[in-house]
Order: structure tokens, then C-alpha cells, then sequence
């Protein structure tokens, strides 16, 4: 078994991508809103290779009580700016290691690489072709409007 070292300046944090299952990593403390962003990406596509998504949306799980039967309750909170961020890890410093900052992610691609994609024509359509591929209306669909009625 492989032992990881411990690194500080670094917190513990349950990565939901996308809705998908948890993925235990540590993540750096004292960054800005993109840094933040930049790095889950990285952790995405160490995890996904070749997966050229980016991630867009950040919330995480803010401790809000705990009910009646025991169990932590949680708020989701959007992060939206560095003071966001700062406050994410503030909140989570009270608890030390022992629980981690569940993060949920969006990840969304870039319009570069959807267009990357995209198969394009070998040469520009002319005004022929493209009226060829319209729809027309049937005649039954085809009626006259006089503009002067009210």
C-alpha cells in the first residue's frame, strides 16, 4: 500500500463532479476563486484523462446545526468570490482534518472545443443549396394576410 504524505496548507475535500460520486482529495488552502477552480480541473482531468471539461461552478456543504436525531445538517453554499473562499476554509478550520469540505463542481466544455468537434463543410454552401435544405410550407399551410385588418 502506497502512503501518502501529509501536506500542509492543504485541506481534505470530497470532490462531486457533476453530480457523480465523491472523490477524496486535498486541496490547497489561501487561493482565489479561479485558482481554486484551475486546480479541480486539473483534479478532473487526472481522473478522466483526455476530458477537456472545465469546471464553471463551485458550491460546498457549509455545516448549518444539527438535528434532533444527531446528524450534521448542511447548507449549500455558491462560491462566488475570493472573500467566499476565504470563508469556506475559516468555517472548516473549526473541525481540523476529521471532516472534509464536500465540494459540488460543474464542469462544462469550452466553446473552442465543441467547435473542435463540430465536422465542418469541405466548402461553403451556396445560396442554392442552403434554400434547397429549408423547409417550405405545404399549401394547406400557406394563407393571406391582409395587413390593413385590425
Amino acid at each position: 500500500m502506497e502512503s501518502v504524505e501529509y501536506q500542509p496548507n492543504t485541506r481534505l475535500a470530497a470532490v462531486y463532479f457533476n453530480g457523480g460520486n465523491a472523490n477524496l482529495f486535498r486541496i490547497h488552502e489561501q487561493v482565489s476563486l479561479s485558482d481554486l477552480k484551475q486546480q479541480l480541473t486539473q483534479i478532473n482531468r487526472r481522473l478522466n484523462f483526455r476530458d477537456p471539461r472545465m469546471v464553471t461552478d463551485v458550491e460546498y456543504r457549509r455545516p448549518s446545526g444539527i438535528s434532533n436525531n444527531g446528524t450534521m445538517l448542511f447548507t449549500h453554499v455558491k462560491l462566488h468570490n475570493n472573500d467566499d473562499v476565504r470563508t469556506m476554509f475559516s468555517v472548516f478550520s473549526e473541525y481540523r482534518s476529521y471532516v472534509p469540505i464536500e465540494l459540488d463542481t460543474e464542469l462544462v466544455r469550452s466553446v473552442e472545443n465543441i467547435l473542435s468537434c463540430m465536422i465542418r463543410p469541405t466548402r461553403p454552401r451556396t445560396y442554392d443549396e442552403i434554400a434547397a435544405l429549408m423547409v417550405r410550407p405545404e399549401e394547406d399551410e400557406v394563407y393571406a394576410v391582409n395587413l390593413s385588418d385590425p
